[in-house]
Order: structure tokens, then C-alpha cells, then sequence
């Protein structure tokens, strides 16, 4: 009988012990929040694109608190899966379970003038325990900013498009990037130019005007439009 005793003190004693937990800690859970991220949209600014992304956290009964939550960025397409460890960019948003917003530009020029560069995008959120919840990915075009550069000439304004830049000159310029000046019947100013990037343009509008005569033609104004020199750009005199 003192044996049967002896067993049943043993297991009593090593199944308390199993059961106790030390003040002040918190028992680690597996179950991670589901994240979901919503691109809802956001206009070009200063010709540079930027986005704004939302992103939702359902709890599924998890009790860890989320300490960290925002958007983690990777260049590349479907299945590229950035996370906080291989992101080329990570925007912190905020905490806890509220869903949270960022509008995100300031990306880098891309090396592809026609393809743009496309990022792979992930909602994330960290709990109080290090684990870390990833939402599905959105894919992020951000396309060649030609008016970078400058190309538009004479105070004329830039507007980027995929194809190239748009100039829009002011009353008294014309013409390509806005470089010539401006006829009545011929080329008339103030209107909107295509710039043709692939083409070297002289960029001084420091000019030394000789002489200009009414009747100036449609022709480009400079003395060689296909190099670029260091000298000022010279007006030919039409007589």
C-alpha cells in the first residue's frame, strides 16, 4: 500500500510542477492575426507616382498585442513575398488592431525608361512575441520620370507620360521642348510640345538674341539641335 502511495505522490508532484508558471510571464499563442491590404488609390505628385495602401487586421483570437504594424516593399512581381528581412523598403505605420494608412512615394528613379520598375507589396504586422503576420501581395508600377531631367525649356512646364515628356510652353516659345520661338501662323506659343527624349537638347536658355525677323519660319531655331555644346546655342538671322 506505502508503495501505491509513494507512486501516487510522485505523479501528484511532478504534475504541479508542469503546471506552474512563473509571475509576470505570458504564455507564448501560435495563433497570428490575418492581415489584408487594399490599394485605394492616390494621384501622381510632381510628375513622381505615389500610392496609398490600407491595411485590416483580424485577430483570430490571438491576445498578443501588435507593437508594429505598416507596408514592406521588394522589387519584383507575383511571388516575390517581401517581408521585414529582404524588403528594400519598410514603411512603419503605427500599432494595435486599428486598420492603418500610409500614402507612399519618394521612390528611386527607375533604370528601365520603358518598363518602369514594379514592386512587390505586403501589410505586415509584429506582435508583443516577435511573430510576424504578412498580408497577400499588390504589385506597384512606378514608371520612368522623364521631366526629372528638366527637358522643357524657356519656363515651360513638364508633364510626365509613359511615352515621354509633354512640355507646355509659355507665349513665346514653341516647338520641340518648347525651344524654338514662337510664330503666329507658323508656331504658335503656348501651346502643349512633345520633348523627344531620345534626342540631345541643348539646355542654356541663357540666349544672345542677333536678330529675329518677323517673318521667322517653322524651323528650329538652333544651330545644331543634335549636340550639345558647351557654347551658347546660336539663332540663325533670317532675312
Amino acid at each position: 500500500m506505502k508503495y501505491i502511495f509513494s507512486i501516487i505522490f510522485i505523479f501528484l508532484t511532478f504534475s504541479i510542477q508542469a503546471q506552474v508558471i512563473p509571475v509576470g510571464t505570458i504564455k507564448k499563442t501560435n495563433k497570428l492575426h490575418t492581415i489584408s491590404i487594399t490599394d485605394i488609390g492616390a494621384e501622381p505628385l510632381n510628375n513622381w507616382p505615389r500610392f496609398q495602401f490600407k491595411g485590416t487586421i483580424q485577430q483570430n483570437g490571438s491576445k498578443a498585442p501588435i507593437v508594429e504594424n505598416g507596408f514592406v516593399f521588394k522589387e519584383g512581381y507575383y511571388g516575390t513575398f517581401p517581408d521585414l528581412q529582404n524588403a528594400s523598403r519598410v514603411v512603419q505605420v503605427s500599432n494595435g488592431t486599428a486598420d492603418f494608412i500610409a500614402t507612399i512615394g519618394d521612390f528611386p528613379q527607375p533604370t528601365s525608361k520603358f518598363l518602369g520598375t514594379i514592386y512587390s507589396v505586403r501589410a505586415y504586422a509584429k506582435n508583443s512575441f516577435g511573430q510576424v503576420s504578412y498580408s497577400e501581395e499588390i504589385i506597384a508600377q512606378v514608371m520612368y520620370n522623364f521631366c526629372e531631367i528638366n527637358p522643357c525649356m524657356n519656363g515651360a512646364g513638364c508633364i510626365n507620360y509613359i511615352s515621354g515628356p509633354i512640355c507646355t510652353c509659355t507665349i513665346a516659345f514653341c516647338g520641340h521642348c518648347c525651344a524654338q520661338l514662337a510664330d503666329e501662323r507658323a508656331c504658335p506659343g503656348g501651346n502643349e510640345q512633345l520633348c523627344p527624349y531620345s534626342i540631345p537638347i541643348a539646355k542654356n536658355t541663357n540666349l544672345k538674341f542677333i536678330k529675329i525677323n518677323e517673318n521667322l519660319s517653322n524651323k528650329n531655331i538652333w544651330y545644331s539641335s543634335q549636340t550639345i555644346s558647351t557654347q551658347l546655342p546660336i539663332i540663325k538671322v533670317v532675312k
